[in-house]
């Protein structure tokens, strides 16, 4: 569900986001697919997209509790680690 009227973006806000992996699968006990994710999450943080309190990486769905950061473009959605981490995966 997205609110039309309210603003997301900035640091005022935090989330609790659930990733599932599709089909519960256990995508993310991969070692190089869970770094790959972590990797994301790390750079998004760098470029001041997101601030992120804590995750926690399961081997089918992640959990991130995080604010946007004032660079954070609203084109990229919530789905981030999909958009460009799923690219470096295939």
């Amino acid at each position: 569900m997205r609110l039309t009227a309210f603003d997301y973006k900035g640091p005022d806000h935090v989330y609790f986001i659930t990733v599932c992996a599709y089909d519960k699968q256990s995508f993310f006990a991969d070692h190089d697919l869970a770094a790959t994710v972590i990797n994301e999450i790390k750079h998004r943080r760098a470029l001041g997209e997101i601030m992120v309190y804590c995750y926690c990486l399961m081997p089918d769905h992640l959990h991130l509790l995080l604010s946007f950061g004032m660079k954070y473009d609203k084109t990229l959605k919530i789905g981030f680690p999909r958009s460009s981490g799923s690219r470096r995966v295939k």
